[in-house]
């Protein structure tokens, strides 16, 4: 056999196998640039949504927090203070 044929046929197997990997990745770049806008929409939405449950959640605690606050004081904290400022005024 003469030896350009036999170098042909030994780098004929990584050649076939270059260019199977080559077209894979370019469609992997095809599929990743069709996707990218949708996923940036899609992140951007997540992202809204995350920011806006943070918010109610944050809302949420600082209302119990308040509340808290409030019980702590006693259950007629307000009554007993308004109270002294009317028995106050009054002497």
């Amino acid at each position: 056999m003469d030896s350009t044929i036999t170098a042909a046929l030994i780098a004929m197997p990584s050649a076939v196998i270059a260019s199977v990997a080559a077209y894979a990745v370019g469609r992997a770049q095809a599929r990743a640039a069709h996707r990218g806008p949708i996923e940036a929409v899609r992140r951007q939405h997540q992202h809204e949504v995350c920011a806006a449950f943070h918010a109610a959640i944050t809302a949420y605690d600082d209302a119990l927090k308040a509340g808290m606050n409030a019980r702590s004081r006693g259950p007629h904290a307000a009554d007993f203070q308004l109270s002294i400022e009317v028995t106050g005024t009054r002497s």
